[in-house]
């Protein structure tokens, strides 16, 4: 609840608890501790299995394919990432 009032603010939280009840965050994920580089990271790991080989990790830049989450509904908060769909 804290990350989201952070991201969205109280009053946004307020009318989303009005629209959704009990399943206000139903589509709300934190990820705790995670920075952009580590959420890319996971990402594209998850996303692409074992597929990746190990000498391209240094080609890859985690970080900003974190940060072009954004657009996807990631923020960052005081604590770590929150994906808002």
């Amino acid at each position: 609840m804290e990350a989201y009032i952070e991201i969205e603010g109280y009053r946004a939280f307020e009318q989303r608890v009005r629209d959704y009840g009990d399943d206000w965050d139903g589509d709300i994920y934190l990820y705790p501790d995670t920075d952009w580089y580590d959420l890319g990271y996971q990402i594209i790991h998850e996303s692409l299995a074992d597929k990746i080989p190990d000498f391209l990790d240094n080609y890859i830049d985690y970080a900003r394919y974190g940060e072009e989450l954004r657009y996807e509904g990631y923020h960052e908060y005081s604590g770590g990432i929150i994906e808002i769909r």
